[in-house]
């Protein structure tokens, strides 16, 4: 890594970005534990983990939004490219600009909602029928999964408007090089 030319900034955001997916494969290590442990249980002892899946579907939400900021960020994401081969690399270029920035719209609005969402779930105390535990820290963790998410779809939408100015090649992002 040419850690001279690289900006702390960008070091910075790569270090979380890359701790975002650190914390994402313990999401799914978590899940599989789970879901090993309620299969046991539940055949051997006949005895399932009642809160079991809710913590799963949370840690599903949370892993999906951290693993998705890193894909995005180094730009290893699923994309359909059928109709955008047939443009030329400018309008290619312009297209993900401004999709990169309608997803940057698109995460700053689920963001805000689930602050609100956060807010409220504190104020009036709610707790889960299921496990009885409070909902405010799980939504507090999904704001942050989704700050990262925003944070790794900015990063993404800036190194596009440098293709598209010409300021940064290509090549480079589909080789993963550090970012100049």
């Amino acid at each position: 890594m040419r850690s001279g030319n690289i900006q702390w900034p960008t070091l910075v955001a790569k270090g979380i970005i890359d701790g975002a997916m650190f914390l994402a494969n313990i999401c799914l290590a978590a899940m599989l534990l789970l879901v090993f442990l309620n299969v046991v249980l539940r055949y051997v002892f006949r005895q399932p983990l009642y809160w079991g899946d809710e913590i799963m579907i949370n840690l599903m939400i949370l892993m999906v939004y951290l693993g998705f900021g890193y894909m995005l960020a180094e730009n290893r994401h699923v994309r359909m490219t059928a109709l955008m081969e047939r443009l030329t690399v400018r309008k290619q270029n312009i297209v993900w600009v401004l999709i990169s920035l309608l997803s940057i719209v698109y995460f700053i609005f689920l963001l805000v909602a689930g602050v609100y969402m956060t807010i409220d779930s504190f104020q009036i105390g709610f707790f889960s029928t299921i496990t009885g535990l409070p909902i405010g820290p799980w939504q507090v963790v999904m704001c942050i999964g989704l700050a990262i998410l925003l944070m790794a779809s900015i990063w993404f939408t800036i190194n596009r408007i440098r293709i598209a100015c010409g300021l940064r090649d290509e090549n480079k992002i589909q080789k993963h090089e550090p970012i100049e």
